[in-house]
């Protein structure tokens, strides 16, 4: 770390915040009425006879083992009744919570924050009992620490150890605990602390996790000296900056899921505040970031992880794994999780060891996540190590430009819309910046074949910064590509936006482009967009030159391909296919009197049309009276109804006899050569083969490969079973089932011709 990094930490390390890593003190008793369900209202100080029917209730209290939760004795012995299974009669015990929070706050520097106690458990420790050093893990979104409440119980031993920092504090409950009184502590969860063995007597604890609501900003102390200090540093530092960002770490662990600029922790909150602030002054762009530090390596541990498979990757919880890490194979420190400020984040970045501004030892201690790989007999057994460091990443304005073009496309639309929301700050020099990022954009998506990643992306920012730079040169030379890229990307409020600016023909031309593929959703959209400028006057002649356009358009689109999603990414066939063509018959309105059209449209509609299309989409859509009008419904009306008195013409009839055909089968002809005489039988209905199970399963399977009017089922009497096959006329209750719903269709297809 040269002099100037070291001069910015030195100056860090004399911030402190007004608080403490822990909260303790004694209270008056109030007696909360707690009620334990199958054990009933508890009275206080506890009893021995109380004290062995909560054991009774209670399960032996567990923690994690790796990717395991296990019971040990040897590394945590107590009792445990969950949260769920207590009530609390009184209402005073409420109040007595809310002035030990207040406390809790004020010793931890939390008074500007709004904080809650959730009840977790209630916990019993009887003579011997004790819990070896370990950490809690945050086991609710925006948990932050823990909070321990003693209720009154004589004992003695049962002392709790909390650490952080090189300092240990020790609350000892007993002596309050003896005397009648309440006594608690609450501390930060990255806090390592223990509870030593209880030498008589019962300790009962209530234990909550501290949760912070979110929404709020940080109040720091004064810090305008300290901001001061470091501006210059910062200044000197601007040329030691290569091909990525520098960081500062902060002082406490974080999980991913509770790091943000309200949750920071004790001297993290102003020390965060100042390099923010003082990183603004300098020329720089700062944010809050998560370095997380990954180590893989061999696991070596006595435990038997033999029989075990991939471990879940979990947060540090109450006890670490026995299992450690051996020889390293791989490590790497980088930026994936970023605080919530103004900044847009840099996307996922790698950090070199030589870019960490610290004196905390990186990669001491136990992780913050872990995961164990299980013997597999292929390879040896792994363990994974995740260190999460709350940290500011920082980076000078200068060299903003080099790093935000290595970075994905994402990340630089992020940046795009900051910069449309501050175009006119000259500082940020945004709208040159906004132009060169549509620049790489383009760039960028002009080298990517396939725009998959990108189907949840919102691209409507290319927009809104088009309509800013009012360019047209500049739009058609570095931002037309995009739109035909990302088409159905963009939003239909904001294509509409653009339409106000940008030349009509140049978006016939665009959307001419993007229609000639067999995407629907592409298709839809366009119709979107024409449908929510169609109530507009001003629009109708750039509608009818699509509109007219419209064989063209569609020509890739089998309308009567109906098909379900496949993929949890795709949309359903049938639910598109039947809004284009719910929105591509009221548009037909603009091209009304061109008979040539009409049939054209009537011809790509219903081309290799199938029931289910005609029945399910096309149908249920020009019935409808808001539609009847239009010629092109009119024509649809015609062509459904023909279809329809085709398909009702001849009522199915059930089969004289019971002969069915033999299929044809490569693979199981020896099987249709046994069911032969059967099939082709006018009055056998039913076969019983019996056979080994094996030979019946072939069977089966034959008779599965092929559409016929067979069923079976398996006679589980002697040895061996029975397969009794059964000739069916499912073939003609489904004739008839459609034919008895198409006839209903028909009727309602007559009712709507006009």
């Amino acid at each position: 770390m040269g002099e100037v990094a070291s001069k910015i930490i030195s100056i860090l390390d004399g911030v402190t915040s007004s608080g403490a890593y822990i909260s303790s003190g004694v209270q008056t008793i109030v007696m909360p009425g707690l009620e334990i369900q199958g054990v009933g209202e508890i009275g206080l100080p506890l009893s021995e006879s109380q004290a062995k029917a909560i054991k009774k209730a209670s399960i032996q209290a567990p923690f994690g083992k790796g990717s395991q939760t296990v019971t040990d004795t040897n590394i945590r012995s107590a009792r445990e009744i969950d949260a769920s299974q207590l009530t609390f009669n009184n209402p005073e015990w409420d109040t007595f919570l809310s002035s030990t929070l207040k406390k809790v706050k004020k010793d931890l520097g939390l008074e500007s924050k709004e904080i809650n106690a959730s009840l977790y458990k209630l916990l019993l420790y009887e003579k011997g009992d004790f819990f070896l050093p370990h950490k809690d893990s945050e086991k609710e979104e925006g948990m932050f620490g823990t909070l321990v409440i003693a209720l009154p119980s004589k004992h003695e031993g049962g002392e709790l150890l909390v650490r952080f920092g090189g300092e240990t504090e020790e609350i000892d409950f007993s002596v309050a605990s003896s005397n009648y009184q309440i006594s608690f502590a609450a501390f930060y969860a990255d806090c390592e602390h223990e509870i030593k063995p209880v030498q008589s007597g019962y300790r009962l604890c209530l234990v909550y996790n501290l949760v912070q609501v979110k929404g709020q900003n940080i109040q720091s102390p004064d810090i305008d000296t300290e901001i001061e200090a470091i501006v210059p540093l910062l200044e000197k530092m601007e040329n030691s900056f290569s091909d990525s960002p520098k960081i500062i770490l902060l002082g406490h662990e974080y999980t991913p899921a509770n790091f943000s600029k309200e949750q920071l922790k004790l001297h993290d909150r102003p020390r965060a505040e100042i390099l923010l602030k003082a990183a603004e002054q300098a020329g720089y762009f700062a944010r809050l970031g998560l370095l997380t530090c990954y180590q893989m390596g061999d696991l070596e541990s006595d435990y038997d992880y033999y029989s075990s498979y991939r471990g879940r990757r979990r947060y540090y919880e109450e006890e670490p794994s026995e299992g450690t890490m051996g020889d390293i194979h791989e490590e790497y420190n980088e930026v994936v999780h970023w605080g919530e400020d103004g900044l847009p984040p840099l996307g996922n970045i790698s950090i070199l060891e030589t870019d960490i501004i610290t004196n905390i030892a990186l990669k001491d201690g136990d992780p913050t996540e872990q995961e164990e790989e299980g013997y597999t007999g292929n390879a040896g057994m792994t363990i994974e190590y995740w260190y999460h460091y709350g940290a500011v990443v920082l980076w000078p304005r200068s060299k903003h430009t080099q790093f935000l073009g290595t970075t994905g496309v994402g990340t630089k639309l992020g940046w795009l819309d900051f910069y449309n929301k501050h175009w006119e700050n000259k500082v940020l020099e945004s709208q040159r910046f906004a132009k060169n990022l549509l620049a790489e954009i383009n760039l960028s998506l002009k080298n990517e074949d396939n725009l998959w990643s990108y189907r949840d992306t919102n691209f409507d920012m290319v927009i809104d910064t088009l309509l800013k730079v009012k360019d047209d040169s500049f739009i058609k030379k570095n931002a037309g590509y995009i739109c035909t890229k990302v088409f159905n990307r963009i939003s239909v409020d904001a294509w509409i936006r653009l339409l106000d600016f940008y030349s009509t023909d140049r978006l016939l031309t665009i959307f001419e482009m993007v229609t000639d593929t067999e995407d629907v959703d592409i298709n839809l959209h366009l119709l979107q967009i024409l449908q929510k400028i169609s109530v507009r006057e001003k629009w109708n002649a750039f509608i009818t030159s699509n509109v007219v356009q419209f064989p063209t358009y569609f020509k890739k689109i089998v309308f009567s391909e109906v098909k379900s999603k496949q993929f949890y990414y795709q949309t359903d066939n049938t639910e598109v296919i039947t809004k284009i063509v719910a929105h591509l018959i009221p548009l037909s309105k603009f091209n009304e009197g061109d008979e040539a059209w009409l049939e054209q449209m009537l011809a790509l509609i219903t081309k290799n049309h199938q029931r289910k299309f005609v029945n399910e989409i096309l149908v249920p859509i020009i019935i409808n009276e808001n539609v009847q009008k239009r010629s092109l419904t009119q024509k649809l009306l015609l062509f459904s109804l023909q279809d329809l008195m085709k398909r009702t013409k001849v009522k199915p009839s059930p089969p004289s006899d019971w002969i069915r055909s033999v299929p044809s089968s490569r693979y199981y002809a020896n099987v249709w050569e046994l069911l032969k005489d059967f099939l082709e039988s006018p009055t056998q209905r039913v076969f019983e083969y019996r056979a080994k199970q094996s030979y019946r399963n072939t069977v089966v399977s034959a008779i599965k490969e092929v559409t016929i009017d067979l069923k079976y089922e398996t006679i589980k009497k002697g040895s061996p079973h029975t397969l009794k096959i059964t000739k069916t006329q499912n073939d003609y209750d489904l004739k008839l089932k459609n034919w008895k719903e198409d006839m209903v269709l028909l009727e309602k297809v007559e009712n709507a011709m006009i």
